[in-house]
Order: C-alpha cells, then structure tokens, then sequence
C-alpha cells in the first residue's frame, strides 16, 4: 500500500495510519543537504550569516541603558532604528514575566519599523513577587503606583534622547503591562 500524505476524503480518525514515516532501520533519515553540525552545506549555504541584511530589513542598534527614576535607577533596554532621526518613540511595558528575551524582541522590531523604542524593567532593583502584588492592587484600586512614576521616567528618558522626536511618544504593553 502507498502512503497517502494529504488527502482531503479522509476521515481524521484514518489519517495517521495513512502516513508512514521514511525509516531506515528504526532511525529517521536525515533530508540531503542537512546538516547535524552548525556548518552551513546545501541550500542554506546560499543565504548569507546576516538573514536581515538579505532580506532588506533595516538595520538598527540596541543595547541596555540605565534610566534614572525617582526612588531607584531602573534597567531598560533601548533599541534605535539606523536611518537618520528625529524618531517617534514607543515606551514598552513589559509582561508579568519582567523585561526578557521577548519584550527585547519587541524593542528591536519596532526599531526595524522605524520607531525609537524603550522597554523598562519595572521589577528591577525589587523583590518582583511583591511587585506583582502591588502593581494588581493598584491597578484594581484605579491608581497605577510605583509604575505610573517609573514609567513616566523611563518616557522622559526616551524624549531626551537625541535620536527621538519628544513630541511623538506611544506606549505599547503586553498581558500586565497592557
């Protein structure tokens, strides 16, 4: 019997007995041209290290900076956009899970659209569980607490910047931050 990779008669209870998997001896063959090591061989070795560069993405510049803010200096990460400014800015607030990997990814995304953008750790400097706390507590009492002021500066701080154009400035948030 032939295996059938797509067929839309099907019923789905049928479907992954229609489906055999290409084994050489109990072990799954690996495609041409893949590799197990990081060398680049086959159809890959065409692209070039940099993808963005490839693909015409715009380039940009990011790196973690220090925002001054009124009861303790805060971390933040600042992503610019390479092309000559003044840039809008966008504030990032990050998600219950504190500025990571991801809300970096963000920062540096917008900048690939062209805008300024500053992700600030609300937690950092505090102990994040009682921030948690306190940040829900305020938002559900309809005051934003040590938030409001800490994002407030970290904005400031981004109109300071000279890449910016101070009088375009957008907040994003994500899960809590939203």
């Amino acid at each position: 019997m032939r295996p059938v990779v797509c067929s839309s008669h099907q019923s789905r209870a049928s479907d992954h007995n229609a489906v055999r998997l290409d084994r050489d001896r109990g072990r799954p063959r690996r495609r041409r041209g893949a590799s197990r090591s990081s060398e680049r061989r086959g159809p890959m070795a065409r692209f070039p290290l940099d993808a963005g560069a490839y693909f015409g993405c715009p380039a940009m510049t990011a790196h973690d900076v220090v925002i001054p803010s009124r009861h303790l200096d805060l971390r933040g990460h600042l992503a610019l956009p390479e092309a000559p400014g003044p840039h809008p800015g966008v504030v990032v607030i990050h998600e219950i899970y504190g500025l990571n990997d991801n809300i970096r990814d963000v920062t540096g995304r917008l900048a690939a659209e062209g805008y300024a953008s500053l992700a600030v750790d609300l937690f950092a400097g505090r102990n994040r569980a009682i921030c948690m706390a306190r940040l829900m507590g305020a938002s559900l009492a309809g005051r934003g607490g040590f938030a409001v002021t800490d994002l407030r500066a970290s904005a400031e701080f981004l109109s300071a910047q000279p890449e910016v154009d101070g009088s375009r400035i957008g907040v994003i948030g994500f899960c809590m931050g939203g």
